[in-house]
Protein backbone atom coordinates (compact mmCIF):
# COMPACT_ATOMS: atom_id res chain seq x y z
CA UNK A 1 0.00 0.00 0.00
CA UNK A 2 1.55 3.49 -0.69
CA UNK A 3 1.68 6.12 1.68
CA UNK A 4 1.11 9.27 0.41
CA UNK A 5 2.00 12.04 3.16
CA UNK A 6 4.15 15.24 2.76
CA UNK A 7 8.12 14.12 4.02
CA UNK A 8 10.74 16.56 5.04
CA UNK A 9 13.20 13.70 4.16
CA UNK A 10 14.17 11.71 0.62
CA UNK A 11 14.37 7.91 0.38
CA UNK A 12 17.63 6.46 -1.57
CA UNK A 13 18.46 3.08 -2.44
CA UNK A 14 21.69 2.31 -3.57
CA UNK A 15 22.05 -1.87 -4.56
CA UNK A 16 23.61 -4.09 -6.97
CA UNK A 17 22.02 -7.18 -8.63
CA UNK A 18 23.17 -9.65 -11.18
CA UNK A 19 21.66 -9.60 -14.66
CA UNK A 20 18.78 -12.10 -13.45
CA UNK A 21 17.73 -10.01 -10.11
CA UNK A 22 19.64 -11.48 -7.31
CA UNK A 23 20.77 -9.31 -4.36
CA UNK A 24 23.20 -11.77 -3.12
CA UNK A 25 23.46 -16.11 -3.13
CA UNK A 26 20.79 -17.91 -0.61
CA UNK A 27 23.66 -17.80 2.07
CA UNK A 28 24.21 -13.66 1.41
CA UNK A 29 27.78 -14.57 -0.06
CA UNK A 30 28.59 -11.73 -2.33
CA UNK A 31 31.92 -13.13 -3.96
CA UNK A 32 30.12 -12.72 -7.34
CA UNK A 33 30.01 -9.13 -7.05
CA UNK A 34 32.70 -7.88 -4.89
CA UNK A 35 35.37 -10.33 -6.40
CA UNK A 36 34.92 -10.91 -10.01
CA UNK A 37 36.90 -13.13 -12.14
CA UNK A 38 39.43 -11.16 -14.57
CA UNK A 39 37.33 -11.03 -17.54
CA UNK A 40 38.74 -9.21 -20.77
CA UNK A 41 37.46 -7.30 -23.85
CA UNK A 42 34.58 -5.25 -21.67
CA UNK A 43 34.42 -1.85 -23.15
CA UNK A 44 35.78 1.06 -22.44
CA UNK A 45 34.77 2.79 -18.70
CA UNK A 46 32.50 5.28 -19.29
CA UNK A 47 32.08 7.55 -15.93
CA UNK A 48 29.06 9.61 -15.83
CA UNK A 49 28.57 12.91 -13.54
CA UNK A 50 24.69 11.94 -13.49
CA UNK A 51 25.87 8.77 -11.62
CA UNK A 52 27.01 8.76 -7.52
CA UNK A 53 29.47 6.69 -6.67
CA UNK A 54 28.48 4.97 -3.13
CA UNK A 55 30.88 7.72 -1.04
CA UNK A 56 29.00 10.47 -2.81
CA UNK A 57 25.55 9.03 -2.00
CA UNK A 58 26.75 8.02 1.64
CA UNK A 59 27.45 11.25 1.58
CA UNK A 60 24.59 13.08 0.56
CA UNK A 61 22.36 10.50 3.53
CA UNK A 62 22.04 11.33 7.49
CA UNK A 63 20.13 7.68 8.28
CA UNK A 64 20.75 4.26 7.04
CA UNK A 65 17.65 1.66 7.31
CA UNK A 66 18.17 -2.05 6.91
CA UNK A 67 16.27 -4.95 7.31
CA UNK A 68 17.44 -7.39 10.18
CA UNK A 69 18.49 -9.75 7.54
CA UNK A 70 20.80 -6.92 6.06
CA UNK A 71 21.98 -5.75 9.95
CA UNK A 72 23.26 -9.41 10.99
CA UNK A 73 25.57 -9.52 7.85
CA UNK A 74 26.63 -6.09 8.04
CA UNK A 75 27.13 -6.29 12.22
CA UNK A 76 29.65 -9.12 11.03
CA UNK A 77 31.77 -6.61 9.22
CA UNK A 78 35.50 -6.01 10.54
CA UNK A 79 34.55 -2.49 10.94
CA UNK A 80 31.40 -1.26 11.10
CA UNK A 81 30.29 0.85 8.05
CA UNK A 82 28.18 3.58 8.97
CA UNK A 83 30.51 5.26 11.86
CA UNK A 84 29.06 9.01 11.16
CA UNK A 85 24.96 7.91 10.32
CA UNK A 86 22.32 6.77 12.64
CA UNK A 87 20.91 3.55 11.68
CA UNK A 88 17.63 2.07 12.04
CA UNK A 89 17.11 -1.71 11.94
CA UNK A 90 13.25 -2.11 10.79
CA UNK A 91 12.43 -5.87 12.71
CA UNK A 92 10.06 -7.08 14.73
CA UNK A 93 11.94 -9.65 16.59
CA UNK A 94 15.24 -8.17 17.02
CA UNK A 95 16.16 -7.69 21.04
CA UNK A 96 18.51 -4.03 21.41
CA UNK A 97 21.41 -4.59 22.34
CA UNK A 98 23.85 -2.98 19.79
CA UNK A 99 24.11 1.25 20.70
CA UNK A 100 25.04 1.34 17.33
CA UNK A 101 21.41 1.42 16.12
CA UNK A 102 18.20 1.96 16.81
CA UNK A 103 15.24 -0.44 16.46
CA UNK A 104 12.11 0.28 14.72
CA UNK A 105 9.29 -2.45 14.87
CA UNK A 106 7.25 -1.25 11.62
CA UNK A 107 7.55 1.14 8.62
CA UNK A 108 5.27 3.51 10.46
CA UNK A 109 7.50 3.81 13.61
CA UNK A 110 10.37 4.24 10.64
CA UNK A 111 8.83 7.11 8.64
CA UNK A 112 7.58 9.16 12.20
CA UNK A 113 11.32 8.62 13.60
CA UNK A 114 13.13 10.02 10.22
CA UNK A 115 10.39 12.43 10.95
CA UNK A 116 11.00 13.43 14.88
CA UNK A 117 15.09 13.53 13.64
CA UNK A 118 14.20 16.43 11.03
CA UNK A 119 16.35 13.90 8.17
CA UNK A 120 17.23 14.56 5.25
CA UNK A 121 17.90 11.76 3.19
CA UNK A 122 17.81 8.12 4.18
CA UNK A 123 19.69 5.72 2.89
CA UNK A 124 17.30 2.45 2.47
CA UNK A 125 19.46 -0.76 2.39
CA UNK A 126 18.14 -4.60 1.72
CA UNK A 127 15.97 -6.40 -1.01
CA UNK A 128 12.94 -6.64 1.08
CA UNK A 129 13.14 -3.30 2.57
CA UNK A 130 14.03 -1.50 -0.53
CA UNK A 131 11.11 -3.42 -2.31
CA UNK A 132 8.40 -2.92 0.60
CA UNK A 133 9.56 1.33 0.50
CA UNK A 134 9.29 1.25 -3.42
CA UNK A 135 5.83 0.38 -3.33
CA UNK A 136 4.63 2.28 -0.67
CA UNK A 137 6.07 5.52 -2.28
CA UNK A 138 8.81 6.08 -0.22
CA UNK A 139 11.93 6.18 -1.94
CA UNK A 140 12.20 8.86 -4.51
CA UNK A 141 16.13 7.82 -5.74
CA UNK A 142 17.47 4.51 -6.81
CA UNK A 143 21.41 3.64 -8.17
CA UNK A 144 21.03 0.03 -9.58
CA UNK A 145 24.38 -1.73 -10.28
CA UNK A 146 24.05 -5.02 -12.46
CA UNK A 147 27.18 -7.03 -12.74
CA UNK A 148 28.07 -9.13 -15.58
CA UNK A 149 26.69 -12.46 -14.29
CA UNK A 150 23.69 -15.06 -13.70
CA UNK A 151 23.23 -16.53 -10.71
CA UNK A 152 20.02 -18.65 -11.45
CA UNK A 153 18.80 -18.81 -7.67
CA UNK A 154 19.50 -16.01 -4.53
CA UNK A 155 18.02 -13.12 -2.87
CA UNK A 156 15.90 -11.66 -5.71
CA UNK A 157 15.41 -7.52 -5.47
CA UNK A 158 11.95 -7.20 -6.66
CA UNK A 159 8.59 -9.24 -5.70
CA UNK A 160 5.29 -9.27 -7.14
CA UNK A 161 3.73 -5.63 -6.81
CA UNK A 162 0.07 -4.36 -7.06
CA UNK A 163 0.75 -1.43 -9.47
CA UNK A 164 3.57 -1.35 -12.00
CA UNK A 165 6.48 1.19 -10.83
CA UNK A 166 8.15 3.80 -12.94
CA UNK A 167 11.25 6.03 -13.06
CA UNK A 168 12.80 8.53 -14.71
CA UNK A 169 16.55 7.74 -16.28
CA UNK A 170 18.70 10.30 -15.00
CA UNK A 171 22.23 8.70 -16.30
CA UNK A 172 24.26 5.30 -16.52
CA UNK A 173 27.95 4.30 -15.98
CA UNK A 174 29.91 1.56 -16.14
CA UNK A 175 33.42 0.38 -15.21
CA UNK A 176 36.40 -1.81 -16.24
CA UNK A 177 34.71 -4.62 -15.33
CA UNK A 178 31.39 -5.04 -17.52
CA UNK A 179 29.46 -3.29 -14.18
CA UNK A 180 26.70 -1.16 -15.38
CA UNK A 181 25.16 1.61 -12.62
CA UNK A 182 22.05 3.53 -13.56
CA UNK A 183 20.42 6.49 -12.02
CA UNK A 184 16.99 6.47 -11.59
CA UNK A 185 14.26 8.87 -10.41
CA UNK A 186 10.85 7.06 -8.74
CA UNK A 187 7.65 8.36 -10.40
CA UNK A 188 5.51 8.73 -7.35
CA UNK A 189 1.94 8.58 -8.75
CA UNK A 190 -0.85 10.94 -7.95
CA UNK A 191 -3.07 9.36 -5.27
CA UNK A 192 -6.04 8.02 -6.33
CA UNK A 193 -9.28 9.69 -5.39
CA UNK A 194 -12.65 7.47 -4.88
CA UNK A 195 -15.45 8.52 -6.60
CA UNK A 196 -18.85 9.17 -4.19
CA UNK A 197 -21.15 6.63 -5.55
CA UNK A 198 -24.43 8.85 -6.83
CA UNK A 199 -27.31 8.94 -4.68
CA UNK A 200 -29.97 6.34 -5.40
CA UNK A 201 -33.45 7.87 -6.55
CA UNK A 202 -36.03 6.90 -5.00
CA UNK A 203 -38.73 6.30 -8.34
CA UNK A 204 -41.54 8.48 -8.12
CA UNK A 205 -44.94 6.02 -7.00
CA UNK A 206 -47.66 5.39 -10.54
CA UNK A 207 -50.81 7.33 -9.40
CA UNK A 208 -53.31 4.91 -8.76
CA UNK A 209 -56.78 5.80 -10.62
CA UNK A 210 -59.73 6.03 -7.76
CA UNK A 211 -62.71 3.88 -7.64
CA UNK A 212 -66.12 5.05 -8.61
Amino acid sequence: MSIHHPRTWEGRAFLATSLDGYVARRNHDLAWLTDPPPSAGHVEPQPSDAVPSYDEHLAGVDHVLMGRGTYEVVRRFDEWPYPDHQVLVLSHTLNHGDDRITVVRSTSEAVRTLTDRDSQAVYVDGAGVVSDWLARGLIDDLVLTRAPVVLGDGIALFGPVRDDLRFVHLGTSWNEHGYLTTHYRVVHPEPRTRRRPKPTQTPTPTPTPSDG
